[in-house]
C-alpha cells in the first residue's frame, strides 16, 4: 500500500518520518601495546569519585599510566586510578 503525505503534513502521520542515521564514535588510547577506550576511563573515574556529583574533567597520562579527575574544577591528590 503507498500512501501519499500531502507536503506539509508529514507532521501529521510520525511513522513516515524518515529517521537520521547517526555515526557512532569510539575513541581508542593505545599505549605500549595496551588498550583502553574514553568509555572505560570514564567508568575507572567514576567508581573513584564514588558519591562525588558535578562536572569530573579527566586528564590522561599514559606515560605514567595515571588518570588525573576533578570533581567542579576541584582537585586532590588522591584523584587518581591507574590507566592500565
Amino acid at each position: 500500500m503507498i500512501m501519499h503525505i500531502p507536503s506539509g503534513n508529514a507532521s501529521k502521520y510520525p511513522m513516515y518520518h524518515r529517521r537520521e542515521k547517526t555515526l557512532k564514535t569510539e575513541i581508542v588510547l593505545q599505549y605500549q601495546g595496551k588498550n583502553i577506550t574514553d568509555k572505560e576511563i570514564a567508568e575507572k573515574v567514576k567508581a573513584a569519585a564514588g558519591k562525588k556529583s558535578g562536572n569530573i574533567e579527566i586528564y590522561v597520562q599514559p606515560e605514567t599510566n595515571h588518570v588525573y579527575y576533578t570533581v567542579n574544577a576541584e582537585g586532590a591528590d588522591d584523584m587518581v586510578v591507574d590507566l592500565f
